[in-house]
């Protein structure tokens, strides 16, 4: 009997369209069946919808347990962390001591205001039901402070000497279910001034929880904040705070090669965009923006932030120099995720990064243009924490340190190409556009209902990366392939040879299909369910969910695809694979027909296939089409035991002779149902 379940990825469960549902996971709908080429994939259903049947799984998988994320967002939020009067003329302004702090460690805030006195209010930022944050401290009347200005260090670096008005030890509070309980995450501690009328800035920092172990651990790439950040007039674009659309200043003043942590993350140079000054390119771009040019100034982190966090995925946070300073920071987490405009990158970074990729640590980029530029740091001049304050780009040559390791250049011009790690890399901006699915027969669009021509209006841009032949591992596919002012951007996937899964939108702005927060109406809305449903795949993949391996009633061997082998083969039935290998594991994944799965190798993202009609033809894996021949049954025969039928021809998976050797290539035969087509599934989770 088949099944046919809607899940709704949310805490907002009331919430949930039954329709969008049943036409997405139970086949209504004529669009769900496929679609023109080009038509828009967007709808205004927001609820996923997935099928679920199981059949002889030897360990029924409990309920999803509550996770910290999903606990504390069923947390009251607020509003009110939102900016209403932002501070544009430096009124109140600040900075951390600290890009990120551990549970249980001091974070300083040093601000700068002419007001009298000023007040603290210290939000996290997540879902909690659409208000986005929620308060856990407030400071009010503290006393006001005109901060040393200009910052400047002797080495002639924008760094503030500023004193601490306030020193904030984060509770280390065990109670997941308490208000007092600060988890891990992005938080903003919202400025404001005692005056009429008051004014408002942000200052943006990250609470980690180096304790914990978490499935996805998300990088906020703070780096690339600061490498725009123009306060004081100097980034590492401009050497002046007003400056056009390509950062030049009219005096001539070059951009400098040193940034410091040490200073105020300054406004947009878009007014519009002003309500996030403060908060880096967390809510909002500093981006400049010419009339006419396809920019929007609204970020693209918080909105990824939003939607990880509706779903209750076991998520918690870093920033960049935690990844630069920290080699372990991965070492527990099953995945490492990337968002937005995450540019700038040390050596350090770059090889913490190799090293978990070659852990098996799944990587996902919700990014593009990211790893593009080698930076270095060096401690600041000022403050009690001087380590890695300073940021060290030479953007346009020239820099003396020649060793490879820290000079600063394009990754690619020192022999570290993005795409080799990404499977895409940089290659325009900017530009706007939409995303066009051409592999929509690929495992990760399943239930998605998307069909390969169908568009993600909105989702290309601002920058984009390309698949690059002979850069891109060879094992890379392909799931979208975007076109935009005639250049090309493509959506990737592969899995490394350690097992690892590897997946890359090539653009940044993916994550505005997944949620509608929308500063100040910088752009349209473009939430679309599908994208949203693709990406839950993409989480379910990179959290190792849905597996499930199948032993042989014959002999206590395993479904396996050969090992050492990422591109198509035939299967086997083999030993359990040592070490990071997952040879003998597999995704079960409706394929669409009511009673049929895709069942997908974990160790090389392809789908079991039968490779002719004929009985005694090779079964193996190939890459996922959609045909019958990669479509089966999961039929019980007894206890603990099924035959897998393929739909083609109705044969059964089989061991040929009723072998018993390790490593023995599989075969389709007519139905006898006897030990050699009988297997044990087992679920893992």
């Amino acid at each position: 009997m088949n099944a046919c379940v809607c899940v709704r990825r949310s805490l907002s469960r009331l919430a949930y369209v039954f329709l969008a549902c049943a036409l997405a996971a139970c086949g209504g709908g004529s669009q769900d069946a496929g679609g023109a080429a080009g038509a828009s994939a967007t709808s205004s259903a927001s609820a996923t919808g997935r099928q679920h049947a199981e059949s002889n799984v030897t360990a029924t998988p409990l309920a999803a347990a509550a996770t910290v994320v999903s606990i504390e967002n069923g947390k009251p939020g607020t509003t009110a962390w939102q900016l209403s009067n932002p501070a544009l003329a430096h009124e109140i302004e600040g900075y951390a001591s600290v890009t990120s702090v551990n549970r249980g460690g001091r974070i300083d805030f040093m601000v700068n205001t002419a007001a009298t006195t000023f007040n603290v209010d210290i939000y996290r930022m997540g879902w909690y039901g659409g208000a986005g944050g929620r308060l856990l401290k407030t400071y009010t009347n503290v006393p006001g402070t005109a901060q040393p200005m200009p910052c400047l260090n002797p080495d002639g670096v924008i760094e503030c000497n500023w004193s601490p008005n306030i020193s904030l030890i984060i509770p280390a509070t065990t109670t997941t279910t308490s208000l007092a309980y600060w988890a891990s995450g992005i938080y903003l501690a919202k400025l404001s001034t005692d005056t009429t009328p008051k004014k408002e800035s942000y200052i943006i920092f990250v609470v980690r929880d180096d304790a914990r172990n978490a499935s996805f651990v998300s990088q906020l790439p703070i780096t690339t904040y600061q490498a725009y950040n123009y306060w004081g007039g100097k980034s590492l674009y401009t050497g002046c705070e007003t400056h056009d659309y390509w950062w030049t200043c009219l005096t001539g003043t070059p951009a400098p090669k040193k940034v410091s942590f040490n200073r105020p993350f300054g406004k947009s140079s878009n007014p519009p965009a002003a309500i996030g000054v403060g908060a880096g390119e967390f809510l909002t771009n500093v981006q400049p923006v010419l009339e006419g040019t396809p920019i929007s100034s609204a970020g693209f982190d918080y909105n990824m932030v939003r939607w990880m966090e509706r779903q209750g995925y076991d998520v918690k946070y870093i920033s960049n120099l935690d990844l630069h300073e920290n080699s372990a920071v991965l070492s527990q987490a099953k995945a490492f995720i990337s968002t937005g405009h995450d540019e700038y990158y040390s050596k350090p970074m770059w090889d913490n990064l190799i090293a978990a990729r070659g852990a098996g640590i799944n990587l996902a980029f919700f990014s593009s243009n990211q790893i593009f530029w080698q930076v270095r740091f060096a401690d600041g001049a000022y403050g009690l924490n001087k380590k890695n304050r300073i940021m060290i780009c030479y953007r346009g040559g020239g820099d003396p340190v020649g060793d490879n390791n820290l000079t600063t250049d394009q990754f690619r011009w020192l022999g570290r190409p993005e795409a080799s790690l990404i499977g895409n890399q940089y290659v325009k901006d900017p530009i706007m556009g939409d995303v066009t699915i051409t592999n929509a027969a690929h495992w990760l669009f399943a239930g998605s209902g998307l069909w390969d021509g169908a568009v993600i209006n909105g989702a290309l841009g601002y920058e984009i990366n390309a698949y690059v032949p002979g850069v891109s591992p060879a094992q890379t596919r392909i799931l979208a392939h975007s076109l935009s002012g005639g250049y090309a951007s493509d959506m990737t996937f592969y899995v490394d040879a350690s097992s690892a899964q590897v997946f890359a939108t090539g653009t940044m702005q993916w994550s505005w299909a997944l949620d509608d927060y929308i500063p100040n109406n910088l752009r349209p809305a473009y939430y679309n369910w599908r994208a949203d449903v693709m990406t839950a795949n993409v989480f379910d993949a990179l959290a190792e969910k849905n597996l499930s391996t199948f032993t042989s009633i014959n002999s206590p061997l395993y479904l396996s695809t050969p090992a050492n082998n990422l591109e198509a083969a035939q299967v086997v039935q083999d030993i359990a694979p040592s070490g990071t290998q997952k040879n003998n594991r597999w995704r079960v994944l409706p394929s669409g027909d009511a009673g049929y799965y895709l069942i997908v190798g974990r160790a090389n993202g392809l789908c079991l296939d039968a490779y002719g009609w004929e009985a005694g033809v090779p079964a193996g894996t190939w890459d996922c089409h959609g045909g019958d021949n990669q479509k089966w049954s999961l039929v019980t025969v007894s206890a603990d035991q099924i035959a897998l039928v393929e739909k083609r021809t109705g044969r059964c998976l089989a061991v040929p002779n009723a072998g018993t050797a390790a490593g023995t290539g599989l075969m389709i035969a007519n139905c006898d149902y006897g030990p050699s087509q009988l297997w044990k599934r087992t679920a893992l989770n």
